[in-house]
C-alpha cells in the first residue's frame, strides 16, 4: 500500500472511531428513549383521576358535528381542567360550548344535580360508573 492510501486509510479510521465517541448512540437519543418505551395505556397522564375510559366511549357516540356541554359542577378547578382537556382530545371533532342553550349533548360526569337546570333532555346512556351522555331535546 502506498504511503499516501495508507496515510488516508489511517486518518478515515480515527475519523469514524471519533464521531462514533460524540455522536450519542440512538438509545441515548430522546428520540431513542421514547422509541423504546412501552406506552403507559391509551389515555394520558391526568393530574387527577379521569374515566379516560367513560369519555372515549362518548365520544364514540357523539355525533361528529356536534355541539356539547361538560356539565361537572362543584369539582375542583384541577379535575375540571383535566376534564376539560380529556373531553377536548377525546369528543373531538365535536364542538364543547359553555351555555346549556346552545348544547345539543351533555356530558354529565360524577354531578350533582346530574344535568344543568331547564334543560329538556332524552333518555341519558350510560358511559361510564356516574358518566352520562344525555341528548338534549329542543
Amino acid at each position: 500500500m502506498k504511503p499516501l492510501a495508507r496515510s488516508a486509510l489511517v486518518l478515515a479510521v480515527a475519523f469514524a472511531a471519533l464521531a462514533g465517541l460524540l455522536v450519542p448512540s440512538p438509545a441515548n437519543s430522546p428520540l431513542g428513549r421514547l422509541a423504546n418505551v412501552d406506552a403507559d395505556g391509551p389515555d394520558p397522564r391526568w393530574d387527577t383521576p379521569v374515566d379516560g375510559a367513560a369519555v372515549r366511549l362518548a365520544g364514540e357516540l357523539l355525533p361528529d358535528k356536534a355541539r356539547y356541554l361538560l356539565w361537572a359542577p362543584g369539582a375542583s378547578p384541577l379535575f375540571q381542567g383535566n376534564l376539560k382537556a380529556a373531553t377536548q382530545l377525546l369528543l373531538a371533532p365535536a364542538l364543547p360550548v359553555q351555555d346549556p342553550a346552545a348544547a345539543e349533548w351533555v356530558l354529565s360526569y360524577r354531578a350533582s344535580p346530574a344535568l344543568p337546570p331547564g334543560l329538556r333532555v332524552g333518555e341519558p346512556l350510560s358511559v361510564g360508573p356516574g358518566v352520562f351522555l344525555v341528548r338534549v331535546a329542543r
